[in-house]
């Protein structure tokens, strides 16, 4: 494993030790693509977004992690987003880089090509955690309560996901349970506390397979759900 130069030798036993609890660096090596089926969606966000109205969820989709590509599976067409590229339609439109559709405004309304951006480096991060982290510049790390931790990460600008900053919490067992960001792409406001639970060990490595975003105002994570989903594995 090679570390990001900005990563203390306390640090990188940390998360070593959180990626053998997530499976392992061989197994995560071996991994090439998952085919999840998602079983529930729902939430404040995804609802005043469009959800069942400008955009739906797919039946299933399927997660190429090392190529951050994922594949949204509906019943006539399959739109695919590919390191910020979009693919959507049954006419197989192109969109180059999808961060560039977003007006990034609260009420504004998602179509398909905005969730297979949002979803597509949503789930190609979320599948990919921890074991990617150490690529990253490391802004901050603590341990407290023994053997819990949190780490500050820096991602670059031209990486795709929610907000540059982003905060990762592990429990005492170094399992990831908690990632705090900004979902900038969705509105000025909407700062998420995503929890991750039901840990089923698949492909070799972790995956929880329940997802809870609940709005954030600076630490105070509100009890509302801003999306809540879960999945499953088909193959």
């Amino acid at each position: 494993m090679q570390f990001h130069q900005s990563w203390p030798p306390e640090a990188r036993e940390y998360l070593s030790n959180a990626i053998q609890a997530h499976g392992g660096w061989h197994s995560w090596e071996k991994v090439e693509s998952i085919h999840f089926k998602l079983k529930i969606l729902r939430g404040a966000l995804v609802f005043a977004k469009g959800l069942g109205r400008t955009f739906f969820a797919p039946e299933t989709f399927r997660v190429s992690p090392k190529q951050r590509k994922v594949e949204f599976f509906y019943k006539n067409s399959t739109d695919i987003f590919e390191n910020g590229k979009i693919i959507y339609s049954p006419e197989k439109k192109i969109i180059e880089d999808g961060r560039l559709i977003f007006k990034k405004t609260t009420i504004e309304q998602w179509y398909p090509e905005h969730a297979a951006y949002f979803f597509g480096y949503a789930w190609t991060n979320y599948i990919s955690y921890p074991f990617i982290l150490l690529n990253f510049e490391l802004l901050s790390f603590k341990i407290y309560n023994n053997r819990a931790a949190i780490f500050k990460i820096r991602f670059p600008h031209n990486f795709h996901t929610h907000s540059r900053e982003q905060t990762f919490y592990f429990n005492q067992e170094h399992m990831l349970y908690r990632h705090d960001y900004r979902a900038r792409l969705a509105g000025p406001f909407v700062f998420g506390a995503h929890f991750t639970q039901e840990y089923v060990l698949s492909n070799d490595i972790q995956i929880g397979f329940i997802r809870k975003v609940r709005p954030r105002i600076g630490p105070l994570v509100l009890p509302t759900y801003g999306i809540y989903g879960e999945i499953e594995v088909l193959d």
